[in-house]
C-alpha cells in the first residue's frame, strides 16, 4: 500500500488545476451519491494528476445526471458527460465511472499524438483477443484514420473493445 501511495503522491501536480476552471455545469444531481459536491470532488481528484496547461485546453465540463439506457456513464463529446443515478449505487462506483468518462474527455480532446499513443497502447494490450461485435463502432465511439500513419490506422481498424471492458461499460 505504501508503494502505491508514494506513486500517487509523485503523480500529483504540485499546483493542480481547480475543478471550477474545468466545470461549466452540473444538472440533475440527486440523492446521496451523485450530489454536486461529490461530483465536484471526483472531478478535482481526477484533474490533480493532469498538467494544468492540459486541463486549460479541454472543453468545459457539462455533467448531466439522468437515466441512461445501457451504461453507468457516457462521454458524449464536447465536454458533455452523463451519469446514471440509478445504476451508480456506491460512491466508489460513481468515482470510477466519473474517472472513466473523464479519461474519454482527455483522450478524445487531447492532441493527435496523445490519441495515437492511446490507440497504440490499446492495440498492444488487446493483441490476440477476440474482436467484439463492434460495440464501440455501433455507438460512433471509434476514431480511426486520424493518427497520420496509414499502416498504423490499418492495424487499429481491426481493433475493438474487448468483451471484459464492454461488460464494465
Amino acid at each position: 500500500m505504501k508503494e502505491s501511495e508514494a506513486l500517487f503522491k509523485q503523480l500529483r501536480e504540485q499546483d493542480p488545476a481547480k475543478e471550477v476552471d474545468l466545470m461549466e455545469s452540473i444538472s440533475g444531481a440527486t440523492g446521496k451519491i451523485l450530489t454536486d459536491e461529490n461530483i465536484q470532488s471526483n472531478v478535482q481528484e481526477f484533474i490533480q494528476y493532469l498538467p494544468p496547461d492540459k486541463v486549460a485546453k479541454l472543453s468545459k465540463l457539462k455533467i448531466t445526471v439522468g437515466v441512461l439506457d445501457w451504461a453507468l456513464g457516457d462521454y458524449r463529446g464536447n465536454g458533455h458527460i452523463a451519469l446514471d443515478p440509478f445504476k451508480l449505487k456506491t460512491e466508489i462506483q460513481a468515482k470510477r465511472t466519473t474517472f472513466h468518462e473523464l479519461m474519454h474527455l482527455c483522450h478524445l480532446e487531447g492532441s493527435g499524438d496523445f490519441r495515437a499513443a492511446i490507440r497504440e497502447h490499446f492495440f498492444n494490450r488487446t493483441k490476440g483477443k477476440k474482436r467484439s461485435s463492434g460495440w464501440l463502432r455501433q455507438r460512433g465511439r471509434v476514431e480511426l484514420g486520424s493518427s497520420g500513419d496509414a499502416e498504423q490506422d490499418k492495424k487499429l481498424a481491426s481493433v475493438s473493445c474487448p468483451e471484459e471492458v464492454v461488460a464494465r461499460k
